[in-house]
């Protein structure tokens, strides 16, 4: 058993603990930390000189609610098969990857298109990991039907070309089961990829989701046509913000965010698009009133700085 603890609040927000060059100080939380390691790896411990080889084998050893740590080191490695081949059940268990950029632990998404990630158990975290489609038209990365799921500064991107997910995150599976959903400066990078239909969609009900700072670029040719899509269903008090969105798509007006039903409340601001279709174009679609649409810019095909859109309108 480990000795390190921590508290029960996300790594996102380190509420009750001090961080060292935006890492935690694991010995002032009181939760168990795990540590995992392809490179020698193997131990059932999961200590940091006798670390467990792989996620699952770290999820294992944690309890739920009791605010553990499952720390990957820098060039961690994994191939993973099968539906649920990654499924973190664990509620309030924070997953932390060490390193930067390429040492980043990264986690090969291969043998079928029905691989995925599962997130079932409530106020999970997944920090800086890299997630790789390793298998043609992978229909998505993660299906979340946990609440309070948060997914921050981790990468998403193409294996080799015709190796992709179609979707990286669907959420939802009952309404208001995936509440509090947070997803923070990610990049979903689908390359040259087409027939790509949404990256961030929202299946269900929601309540209290932000959608913040992430870069998303990819082919959107293939109905919902957005990049982030909420369709008719009843998102409250969601917020999407200072996302960077880039549609090659060159038609279909060239949708990258889309919140259609009219029941929904919230903020859509400060979100950033550039796409192909510059005439008659709608990126940026909220179909409730309740939706507070401030300085979400958009360009199309002219190089120009980018234009305000819905248009800057006037108090009445």
């Amino acid at each position: 058993m480990a000795t390190n603890r921590r508290s029960s609040s996300s790594f996102g927000s380190y509420a009750d603990g001090i961080v060292l060059r935006g890492m935690p100080i694991l010995g002032l939380y009181p939760g168990d930390v795990y540590w995992v390691d392809s490179n020698g790896g193997g131990s059932s411990k999961g200590t940091f000189s006798s670390p467990v080889a792989t996620l699952a084998a770290a999820t294992a050893l944690c309890t739920a609610d009791n605010g553990d740590y499952v720390m990957m080191k820098p060039g961690h490695a994994e191939t993973i098969t099968g539906a649920g081949g990654i499924t973190l059940d664990k509620a309030g268990v924070s997953y932390i990857g060490m390193g930067s950029y390429d040492a980043r632990p990264t986690f090969l998404m291969d043998g079928a298109a029905t691989v995925t990630c599962l997130v079932t158990a409530a106020n999970v975290s997944v920090y800086n990991c890299k997630f790789v489609a390793g298998h043609a038209d992978i229909t998505t990365f993660s299906t979340i039907t946990g609440k309070g799921c948060r997914f921050e500064a981790c990468h998403f991107e193409d294996n080799v070309s015709g190796e992709n997910f179609v979707a990286v995150f669907r959420a939802g599976v009952a309404d208001n089961d995936f509440d509090g959903l947070e997803l923070i400066d990610n990049v979903l990078d689908f390359g040259a990829d087409v027939a790509v239909l949404a990256p961030i969609n929202l299946l269900k009900a929601s309540r209290d989701v932000r959608i913040i700072g992430n870069r998303i670029n990819g082919d959107f040719d293939t109905s919902t046509y957005a990049a982030i899509y909420s369709g008719d269903i009843v998102a409250l008090n969601i917020e999407i913000a200072h996302n960077l969105i880039w549609n090659a798509h060159d038609g279909n007006a060239c949708i990258c965010i889309s919140l259609t039903n009219i029941a929904s409340t919230g903020w859509m601001h400060n979100n950033y698009a550039l796409g192909h279709e510059a005439a008659s174009s709608t990126p940026f679609l909220a179909g409730a009133n309740a939706i507070g649409q401030f300085n979400n810019l958009y360009v199309g095909d002219d190089n120009a700085s980018g234009f305000v859109m819905p248009a800057i309108g006037a108090d009445a």
